[in-house]
């Protein structure tokens, strides 16, 4: 009998043993790669969501800085109406305009920080207003401010800019950012944006990094005298015998001795209108007639097709046109000082443009008639520019050989409150210069107003009645009229020529403020 094997007790083989220790290092390292592949992701989405956020917050702060040029155009309109009608804000204390005309270096504002600049080493006063803070929901920061300054730009520095004064304003609109001082994952964005992590524009550190845009524009003043038809509720030219065209008195190239000359007329003769409801409720149009009033410049609507043949207009012709005018001067707040002066006296004296002569026609009612053969006739200054207001409480009728007469160096200022009908003579503005005539129509937009001119008798000035209906007949070959006219409604007829002096923009009352440039200052100083 053969005896039994024994077999020996199970034992773990190195091969198994050394299978385990593989799978333990395979896990490991999948684990170490499945680790840094989720931190190289989460840097990644990191990363990418503070670029998206830095574009957002370059983008608010853009959003910003113009923020703060719009409050600032709000702060420069406010004193042009502050009792709903016309005022130089120049006379309206505390106003920007007033502040910077008046202040000199080291003086004080209501309006906020008095700075000085230098202008070819000549300092002039700049006023910092008080930080604009916008909160703001959304992508991107929840809080913008915008630091702003405003001067008024050196005459010296414009060509043309005239009497009334142009404004710079710079605005500096911030965000802050969020997180740490990191760039994002677009190396050459961070380079286009300039995005301040550690210090500001002046080198001065920062406790939280921020997104800066500087934009800086130039405000340029709308006046009354910035077009040369305004029909706040349209104009009907009537036929092809209208003209409208453009000089320059400024200039040698497009006016001879300041005077219109038709060989060297221009093509600035600008017609506009804001197509607002007429009295029967009707919107309001431009007409040229089915024959084509010739119209030398730009014809510019609010969103209304002009009507006729337009195959006269030179320039271009929009629909995206709105300018609001605001009721003309009160004269009774102009000044209330006023001499009651009877028309039987004929003759008007003259005083300067700081203190203007002023003239209430009390006769007749407050009616300043002139038929037949009577004139009224002011009397120039012996030196220098000499400046007179008429107050008419009621009608102006001039007619047959009657008329005013205004000399050079003359400058005239009516408020007329009632009808205007001029023939005959009319007014008689010597030096042709529009400029120098100013008709007011009444400052209360509830009355209804006309005013008419006739005839061939020339009229050179400007008249600015935005609640009136405007008239302009032509009776014969030679009707013409220098300057432009601003009303509620415009009509011209027979043979009418109307020359418009663009000398007129930068002169007279201003309306409004308009941005003549843009521009974004990348230079990362303020």
């Amino acid at each position: 009998m053969r005896a039994a094997t024994k077999i020996p007790p199970f034992q773990t083989t190195p091969k198994l043993r050394c299978e385990k220790g593989s799978a333990l290092a395979v896990a490991m390292v999948t684990l170490a790669i499945l680790a840094m592949l989720a931190a190289v992701t989460f840097q990644t989405v990191t990363s990418r969501f503070r670029s998206n956020y830095h574009t957002a917050s370059w983008h608010d702060a853009l959003t910003s800085s113009e923020n703060g040029i719009q409050y600032t155009l709000v702060r420069l309109r406010s004193p042009l109406t502050p009792n709903g009608v016309l005022t130089n804000p120049l006379a309206v204390p505390g106003s920007l305009q007033s502040d910077l005309a008046a202040l000199s270096s080291g003086g004080t504002s209501v309006n906020g920080t008095v700075l000085t600049g230098s202008n070819g080493g000549t300092p002039y006063p700049r006023i910092q207003l008080p930080t604009l803070i916008i909160p703001h929901v959304g992508e991107g920061s929840s809080q913008f401010s915008a630091v702003v300054i405003i001067d008024g730009v050196p005459s010296a520095n414009l060509t043309n800019s005239g009497a009334n004064n142009w404004y710079r304003i710079r605005s500096v609109g911030t965000v802050p950012l969020s997180g740490s001082a990191n760039v994002g994952i677009q190396k050459y964005d961070n380079f286009l944006r300039k995005l301040q992590f550690r210090v500001d524009s002046s080198g001065n550190a920062l406790s939280k990094p921020q997104a800066v845009r500087t934009v800086e524009v130039i405000a340029k003043p709308v006046t009354i005298g910035s077009a040369a038809l305004f029909g706040v509720t349209g104009v009907d030219l009537n036929n092809q015998n209208v003209v409208i065209n453009s000089y320059d008195s400024r200039s040698p190239l497009y006016s001879t001795n300041g005077i219109y000359d038709a060989a060297k007329a221009t093509a600035n003769g600008n017609v506009v209108t804001n197509d607002g409801l007429t009295s029967g409720g009707s919107i309001g149009v431009i007409n040229l007639s089915p024959t084509g009033a010739h119209v030398y410049g730009n014809i510019a609507t609010n969103n209304t097709a002009v009507v006729g043949n337009s195959s006269n207009v030179t320039g271009n012709i929009t629909q995206d046109f709105y300018q609001y005018l605001p009721p003309a001067p009160d004269p009774s707040a102009v000044s209330s000082s006023w001499t009651n002066f009877s028309a039987f006296w004929s003759i008007m004296s003259t005083g300067t443009a700081a203190s203007p002569a002023r003239y209430k026609i009390s006769n007749n009612g407050g009616d300043l008639k002139l038929t037949g053969g009577a004139s009224l006739s002011i009397i120039p200054p012996a030196t220098g520019e000499g400046y007179v207001e008429i107050w008419i409480p009621r009608d102006l009728t001039i007619s047959g050989n009657g008329g005013i007469n205004i000399p050079p160096h003359v400058h005239v200022t009516f408020y007329i409150d009632g009808n205007v009908q001029i023939a005959g003579n009319g007014i008689v503005n010597t030096a042709l210069i529009p400029g120098n005539v100013v008709l007011y129509g009444n400052h209360d937009s509830t009355v209804v107003q006309s005013m008419t001119v006739n005839g061939n008798g020339q009229f050179a000035g400007m008249i600015y009645a935005p609640s009136a209906s405007a008239s302009v007949k032509g009776g014969g070959s030679s009707g013409a009229m220098y300057g432009s006219i601003f009303a509620n409604s415009i009509f011209f007829n027979g043979v009418t020529n109307l020359h418009y002096d663009s000398a007129q923009g930068d002169v007279g009352a201003v309306i409004d403020y308009r941005i003549a440039s843009w521009y974004e200052d990348n230079s990362l100083t303020r």
